[in-house]
């Protein structure tokens, strides 16, 4: 509880009264700040017993599902039962799934009058949590305190993967501009089938004979000369909880699995998934169309980091066992220590030359920015130094990779989508798999 000023002014005119009673000697039985005391505490009664009856709800709008990392507004409803316009402050609680600034907001609510409150936040972690209950304080009706209340939220809210972006749909950026997307319709070497004309179609896949002897549009459908099995790999060990610009490492990679997984159906190739730390956690054979995509988005939403070190040769032993013929192998982990650089070289030897492997790896630019820092503090020098070893030795790993025929690539997270996609488009145009 809180008093108002209106509260206070009572509390100071009952003590002034008194005073004054005292002073004056008045044989009145029952003095006058007496009278305005207990006014005072049964007007606080009131209001305490009023704060307790009330129903104060907050309905979350929209469906409650957010994507990982994507900054997001989310909207809140503020209802009550009392016909009564009432005063309240809350602070906007979150789950601990996403991050939004905490800032103490007024309002006045009513049966007849709903309000709404806005919120702009940044997913961090993938899961679902039950909303916080948000902290409140309600204004008593005769307007002398602030009574404490917790309004809770009927709907939860989840995080899930994000989704491919535009950029990534049309070829990503300028650099990649040279990299084509494949046409299903008319665009292939062997004629699969005739069908009627669809909206979209390219004029060129148009048969104008066929059309000529059936008097509507019909157009060539021709099968495509390449589907490719590709299994998305990503490690959740203990080296995932990093947090990289905000974001953990699993983070990083399930956004950039859900969307190569986007990619690879539209592509026609039929995408798997691995979730391994010290043993397999997820294995789904590759499969193709929305029902894989979908599968893989509901698998990724569900995984967490685990407390164990990795086991790269054994995730791709299962890789192996999973798939029988010539695969793309995306393998997601960390590109940094001697033990990770051991087993990743021992994974791609165990992949080669039957499958090909992209090992990908995540660097936040934090670790660039304290290489090139200036020294201010003592130990700036030795931050700077460490920060430097560090992408040496990720560096020297992914030369290594190299060597051993993998296509390795570490980018920063803003850059990693990009890259792996770039290298995966470049993979198919030179038939490499």
């Amino acid at each position: 509880m809180s008093l108002t000023s209106r509260a206070l002014a009572g509390v100071v005119l009952a003590g002034v009264l008194g005073i004054l009673g005292e002073w004056g000697g008045s044989p009145a039985e029952l003095p006058v700040w007496r009278v305005v005391a207990l006014m005072l505490i049964l007007g606080l009664a009131y209001e305490w017993i009023d704060a307790r009856r009330l129903d104060l709800r907050a309905q979350l709008r929209g469906n409650g599902q957010l994507y990982l990392g994507r900054a997001a507004r989310i909207e809140v409803a503020l209802s009550t039962d009392s016909a009564r316009e009432r005063e309240i402050e809350y602070l906007p609680g979150l789950p601990d799934l996403v991050a939004a600034p905490s800032q103490v907001a007024a309002t006045t609510v009513s049966d007849a009058a709903e309000r709404e409150f806005r919120v702009r936040v940044v997913p961090r972690r993938l899961g679902v949590a039950e909303w916080k209950k948000l902290p409140a304080r309600v204004k008593g009706v005769l307007g002398l305190a602030w009574w404490p209340h917790r309004i809770g939220v009927e709907q939860g809210l989840a995080v899930v993967p994000d989704l491919l972006g535009r950029a990534d749909r049309v070829g990503g950026r300028a650099s990649d501009a040279g990299v084509t997307r494949r046409s299903l319709t008319g665009g292939g070497l062997e004629l699969q089938q005739l069908r009627d004309y669809q909206p979209g179609d390219p004029r060129r896949a148009i048969d104008w004979k066929a059309s000529a002897r059936r008097g509507n549009l019909i157009t060539r459908v021709f099968d495509e000369d390449q589907h490719l099995e590709v299994v998305v790999a990503v490690d959740a060990g203990r080296t995932s909880a990093v947090s990289i610009d905000g974001i953990s490492q699993l983070g990083h990679f399930a956004n950039l699995a859900a969307r190569f997984a986007e990619l690879a159906v539209r592509n026609e190739d039929r995408v798997g998934l691995l979730v391994f730390a010290d043993r397999p956690l997820v294995s789904l054979a590759p499969a193709r169309g929305a029902p894989a995509v979908i599968r893989i988005r509901r698998a990724l939403a569900g995984v967490a980091c685990q407390r164990d070190e990795s086991d790269l040769v054994a995730a791709m032993l299962q890789v192996r066992r999973v798939v029988r013929h010539r695969a793309l192998v995306v393998l997601l982990s960390d590109l940094q220590g001697r033990t990770a650089t051991s087993q990743l070289a021992e994974a791609v030897r165990s992949l080669r030359p039957t499958h090909m492997p992209i090992v990908a790896g995540v660097m936040g630019g934090e670790v660039v920015a304290l290489g090139n820092a200036p020294a201010v503090a003592a130990l700036d020098p030795y931050r700077s130094l460490a920060a430097v070893e560090y992408q040496r030795d990720v560096a020297a790993n992914l030369a290594r990779l190299r060597r051993l025929g993998a296509a390795a690539l570490v980018a920063r997270p803003d850059d990693l989508v990009a890259q792996v996609l770039r290298h995966y488009r470049l993979l198919r145009q030179q038939r490499r798999v």
